[in-house]
């Protein structure tokens, strides 16, 4: 067996997928409060065409572009969990109803999410903001 760094490069790098999912879909819970969603590279799609679904309604995020981007950025085979977090998020704000909550989204999303990998916050220094 190896001295563990790739163990802990993995777990790391699983780390910082969670985290950057987790800053993606605040803002996407965020701009959902104001009746928008978006796309997970950080833009706003509000007339842009694209196939609104259960995502952009629970999360104010399309499901199948979160899907295509998460599987796109990972590099250490975490997407899939990442991406079974966000249906248990989704389902949880889906079961509560109407009128939906930013609060109950974010809380749905965080206990989904940590209960998995727990995300690493954004590194500083890397010049500006971003997913």
């Amino acid at each position: 067996m190896s001295t563990g760094e790739p163990r802990d490069s993995r777990s790391g790098a699983a780390a910082a997928l969670a985290g950057r999912l987790e800053r993606i879909c605040c803002a996407g819970i965020e701009l959902r409060q104001w009746g928008s969603c978006a796309p997970p590279d950080g833009g706003t799609r509000r007339r842009a065409r694209h196939r609104h679904d259960r995502g952009c309604r629970t999360l104010g995020l399309p499901l199948h572009l979160l899907e295509r981007s998460l599987r796109r950025w990972d590099t250490v085979g975490a997407a899939g969990l990442l991406l079974e977090a966000v249906a248990q998020a989704v389902a949880e704000v889906e079961a509560h109803g109407e009128p939906w909550s930013a609060r109950r989204a974010t809380e749905a999303l965080a206990y989904a999410l940590h209960g998995r990998i727990t995300p690493r916050a954004a590194a500083t220094g890397r010049g500006g903001r971003g997913p």
